[in-house]
This record gives structure tokens, sequence and C-alpha cells, in this order.
């Protein structure tokens, strides 16, 4: 029950996402266009948990979108130059 509640308008989003899969493959493109991350990072920034962020991880590389690069706090995952 909303009371006296007046309608104003209606929602229009700006970006239609056609699944939450794209969602989070969005907010971890995005994440990483801003600076390599780790799982861990990802996971701190992102507030999801690891095995889900591997999942987007893996599908951002299996489609071409997002590298691997070793270094001395771990493996980074940032967006390939040419995305």
């Amino acid at each position: 029950y909303l009371g006296n509640a007046e309608l104003i308008g209606t929602f229009k989003s700006e970006h239609k996402i056609s699944s939450i899969k794209d969602l989070q493959s969005n907010r971890i493109i995005n994440t990483l266009r801003r600076r390599p991350c780790t799982v861990s990072d990802l996971q701190q920034a992102l507030n999801l948990r690891p095995a889900e962020i591997q999942k987007y991880l893996n599908l951002l590389q299996s489609k071409g979108k997002i590298e691997t690069e070793k270094r001395e706090r771990g493996t980074f995952f940032k967006v390939k130059a040419d995305t």
C-alpha cells in the first residue's frame, strides 16, 4: 500500500541489458578498463563471489575481450587493447 504516493514518471534505462550475465560482464569490463585486476580485486570492487567472477572472466576470455598478465601479486586480468 502506497497511500498517497503519486506516480511522476516511468523509469527508462539508458542501456538495455538483456540478462544478468550481460550486466555482470559489463561491470567486470568497466572495472578492468580502469585498471588490471586480480580475482580478489574484482571481488572487493564488485561484491561478487570468486567463483562467480571466475565464470564471467572465463566467458570474457573465450570471447577475446580480456587477457591475463602474470605479475608479482598474482594473475591480473585486463581488457585487450583492441577491445
